[in-house]
């Protein structure tokens, strides 16, 4: 009997032994196992920080690592586990791994195709500055240019003259120098030949300036030059073919003149292009 009970003792202890063993065995593979689940919950944070926003199609992912981290977490809680609880964990981990592995090389393509991207945007971006200095730098060339060519088609008068007329009896004209005797003044101008300017009907404006500044008969004729309204005194139309010509015109008076030093303007598109100064006694 004291044998027997001596081999039982024994056999007890040596299962204590054994159990103690296999609990000691199953907490450090618990803790291996959290540790290495840490180590990949970490991982996988600081990676998401590092690209958040970088695709939306990571999302799916995303919620099957956290939601099969979160169920591990809760497995290896557990007091009760059992060898075949740790490998279903260790199994799970391992799968963990394999999806992070994926995100990871899903990120860095997708990296690759961003530093693309954004090299070809950032070439894209310097053609197209280059265009629009390009452009920017013609256009000012033709704003020149068109500067040159208005100025190129800028009709000159070369002489012009006035001359005082009155009508004898016999209705023959001849020039006078006296104020009242004035009926028509007579206008001659010689303009040059310009082959950049219209060759269209040009008209000339007059305008009859008296020595106190005053406009002659100017109350119902206007033009406007240079963003200004002048009242004129008459006008004169003549057909202009790109060559030298001459052009003359008369202005009747409706009232007499007075004596004193006149001025005489003629403007041709928009521009002062003769002036001429008489005087009447």
């Amino acid at each position: 009997t004291l044998l027997i009970n001596q081999v039982i003792k024994q056999g007890n202890s040596e299962n204590i032994v054994q159990e103690s063993l296999l609990d000691k065995n199953t907490s450090e593979l618990q803790n291996s196992l959290r540790n290495e689940l840490d180590d990949l919950e970490e991982k996988y944070e600081s990676l998401l920080d590092e690209y958040e926003n970088v695709n939306k199609e990571l999302t799916d992912q995303d919620s099957i690592m956290l939601s099969q981290i979160t169920e591990i977490k809760q497995l290896l809680r557990r007091n009760d586990l059992l060898a075949d609880d740790l490998n279903e964990a260790k199994a799970k981990i391992i799968s963990l791994k394999n999806i992070a592995d994926e995100l990871f090389t899903t990120i860095d393509s997708l990296n690759t195709t961003i530093d693309s991207l954004t090299t070809k945007n950032d070439s894209v971006i310097a053609e197209n500055q280059n265009v629009n200095w390009k452009n920017y730098t013609l256009n000012k060339e033709n704003e020149i240019l068109s500067e040159k060519v208005n100025m190129g088609s800028v009709l000159d008068v070369l002489n012009a003259t006035v001359s005082p007329i009155r009508f004898n009896n016999r209705g023959v004209p001849k020039t006078t120098k006296y104020a009242k005797k004035v009926q028509n003044l007579r206008v001659c101008f010689t303009i040059g030949a310009n082959p950049i300017s219209d060759a269209e009907t040009k008209t000339v404006y007059m305008q009859l300036i008296n020595s106190t500044g005053e406009i002659i008969e100017s109350n119902e004729n206007q033009i406007i030059m240079e963003d200004t309204v002048l009242n004129i005194t008459s006008l004169s139309s003549f057909d202009y073919k790109n060559i030298e010509m001459e052009h003359c015109f008369d202005w009747q008076r409706t009232q007499p003149l007075i004596k004193g030093s006149y001025k005489l303007n003629l403007i041709i598109e928009g521009r002062l292009s003769k002036q001429l100064t008489f005087k009447l006694r």
